[in-house]
């Protein structure tokens, strides 16, 4: 027997214990990993945290958030936190303003985020301002920066941006460009205002901001407005429309509505999103992979009644095949889990009221009130990584029900790749048999 096979048997062996184990403690429980949580400090804050967004997430599992902190005067300030530390914060004497939600990281710990300071809009990175409002808008010639907003990053440090632009140096804006920043600094337009669509053109706002990229920068996804008649909207993948509002869904109505938070899409190019149809509204909402239907409201979901105002919020899809979405009505929500190359199997994962263990001993520790639900129009809430973990904002009801709830950017482990230390253990294990079978024989 070859020495890798002994290797794949084993971590098949262990896999399968381990999954035993795992799903033995899930009847009781679900086992979440706390980030960062409501009421604590961090590094370069020496005030706790009172509040947290939806983290940006790199392939490794690197966080970047926008948070809010009481000062000493009993202020609320701001601050940006990102690879294991805080960035900025709002009480460095500086005339700040408009701070985003949106923060991007790289596996190597780069990061953005946007501000207005002393009332220009902008890109900013560890290393300083990225874009700015006045500058010479890249790429489009005769064309000023209005406004730099709603970062994201790639794994290797590729930025994105969407930005207003103007013919006249601090005028108002005449449009919005989406730009691709190479890690080298070279920009490029994705797509900008006066672009032809398939019927009429990116109007003035048609560059809207709810976009996401793949973890290698290579494909992105992204939702335009029409100048046309009825404003239409669309899906467009790489440059490609996937979908248009007013024609037919394939899936019962006409494409109504899509929600721009929910868009994801992978290094392969393939795409998620969520919204409405023109269908009866007991049955319109969806879920899509790539134009095929996941999830629709008005039916039964992995044991899940998919009806009485629950409707989905968020979705994610990563290079390993996982996709996940999240379905909620009120502070009442299920996350689901189901594999790209069989969109018919299902699990869910974690619902409002389940037992969560956060601090590993297998104790639940609380219970999860809610996944948070943040600015759907632009914010992706829900982030599945190639590390293999999912990434959200959880409200938690500790054990102790007198105390009060806070939020916790937490991970769930939904297909979790082996840490360096488990795969050498493993190999260990694989030789240390191999040798006793070799005795044998």
């Amino acid at each position: 027997m070859s020495f890798e096979l002994s290797v794949n048997r084993v971590a098949r062996s262990s896999a399968l214990v381990f999954g035993l184990a795992a799903a033995s403690l899930s009847a009781a429980q679900v086992s979440l990993q706390t980030l960062v949580r409501t009421g604590q400090t961090l590094p370069g804050l020496p005030f706790s945290v009172d509040t947290i967004n939806a983290p940006g997430v790199s392939g490794n599992g690197k966080i970047g958030f926008r948070g809010t902190f009481t000062d000493g005067s009993a202020v609320s300030r701001t601050f940006y936190y990102a690879d294991g530390q805080v960035r900025f914060r709002s009480d460095d004497g500086g005339n700040y303003a408009s701070f985003e939600d949106s923060v991007g990281v790289s596996n190597n710990g780069q990061f953005n985020y946007s501000i207005s300071e002393n009332g220009l809009d902008s890109v900013r990175s560890g290393s300083g301002i990225v874009l700015n409002d006045g500058d010479v808008a890249p790429a489009l010639p005769g064309k000023f920066i209005s406004f730099a907003s709603r970062p994201k990053m790639a794994a290797d440090g590729t930025q994105f941006i969407v930005a207003g632009f103007t013919s006249i140096q601090g005028a108002a804006t005449e449009g919005r460009v989406f730009y691709k920043r190479a890690a080298n600094g070279t920009y490029s337009v994705i797509a900008k205002s006066g672009d032809a669509l398939p019927v009429g053109n990116y109007s003035g706002t048609g560059v809207d901001f709810g976009y996401n990229n793949s973890l290698n920068g290579d494909s992105v996804i992204h939702s335009a407005v029409s100048d046309a008649g009825g404003n239409p909207r669309f899906i467009i993948v790489d440059g490609n429309v996937v979908a248009q509002t007013g024609l037919s869904s394939g899936i019962g109505g006409n494409w109504q509505n899509f929600t721009a938070g929910t868009l994801g899409v992978d290094s392969a190019g393939n795409w998620v999103a969520a919204g409405d149809t023109s269908a009866a509204t007991t049955e319109d909402h969806f879920v899509i992979y790539n134009g095929q239907i996941v999830a629709k409201e008005g039916t039964t979901y992995a044991g899940v009644s998919l009806t009485g105002g629950v409707v989905p919020r968020h979705t994610s899809v990563s290079d390993s095949g996982d996709l996940l979405h999240v379905w909620g009505s009120g502070s009442n929500v299920h996350l689901f889990h189901t594999t790209t190359t069989d969109l018919s199997t299902a699990a869910k994962l974690l619902s409002s009221g389940d037992a969560v263990d956060l601090d590993g001993d297998n104790t639940a520790d609380g219970t999860l009130v809610t996944i948070r639900n943040f600015n759907v129009s632009t914010v992706q809430s829900l982030t599945m990584a190639a590390d293999g973990y999912a990434y959200f904002v959880a409200t938690i009801q500790p054990r102790d029900t007198a105390s009060a709830q806070y939020d916790a950017i937490v991970r769930l482990a939904v297909n979790p790749v082996p840490e360096p230390a488990t795969i050498l253990a493993l190999g260990a294990g694989a030789v240390a048999l191999l040798r006793r079978r070799n005795r044998k024989n």
